[in-house]
């Protein structure tokens, strides 16, 4: 797919649907926050099982893509087991992969990152998730779709990750700002 956008709406991705290099993928998860210590992590299984978008494979960031016993939830997963993940959701190294949520967009925008650092080429979000997709009139099945198994063969991809000695040297260069994406209350530990 020659277009270059990194966010696509319901009308871009309705028009390319039925495409054979294209996968959907629906990668909720439901966050609840807590007043101390990291937010309550779920599954958003359910909610794929419930409605999603006609195609869509459900890979949950959490346990699918993310370090196994990692620090944080969302560490990187190794190629190996992120690799896995996508050739069980039936993708291969040219497949144009659009990612959505019906919770929280923040968790897809971690998942673009996460496959483009494990070497996927071609991985966009659906603006609006869920919501906006149902907003358009979009259909929902009411099974899950079955998958051949892809081909991807996942490559870490190092230029897309800072490591913590790239953070301590960034913290003194003036020509490099550190962004927390955190709320307000989670950055102040309040």
């Amino acid at each position: 797919m020659h277009d270059e956008r990194l966010l696509v709406d319901a009308a871009w991705l309705r028009a390319r649907l039925d495409a054979p290099a294209l996968r959907v993928i629906d990668c909720t998860i439901v966050m609840t926050p807590r007043p101390v210590g990291p937010s309550r992590i779920e599954s958003g299984r359910p909610r794929y099982d419930a409605a999603h978008i006609p195609g869509a494979a459900y890979l949950d960031p959490v346990e699918a893509l993310a370090a196994k016993d990692g620090p944080p939830p969302y560490s990187l997963g190794d190629p190996d087991r992120v690799g896995a993940a996508l050739r069980a959701a039936g993708v291969d190294d040219e497949t144009t992969i659009v990612l959505y949520t019906s919770a929280h967009p923040m968790v897809a925008t971690r998942a673009w990152w996460m496959l483009r650092a494990s070497g996927a080429r071609d991985v966009r979000v659906l603006d609006g998730g869920l919501a906006g997709w149902l907003a358009a009139g979009g259909p929902v099945p009411d099974r899950p779709p079955e998958f051949a198994r892809g081909r991807f063969g996942a490559v870490r991809v190092p230029a897309l990750r800072a490591t913590r000695d790239d953070v301590l040297a960034a913290i003194g260069d003036a020509s490099t700002r550190l962004v927390n994406a955190l709320s307000a209350e989670q950055f102040a530990g309040t």
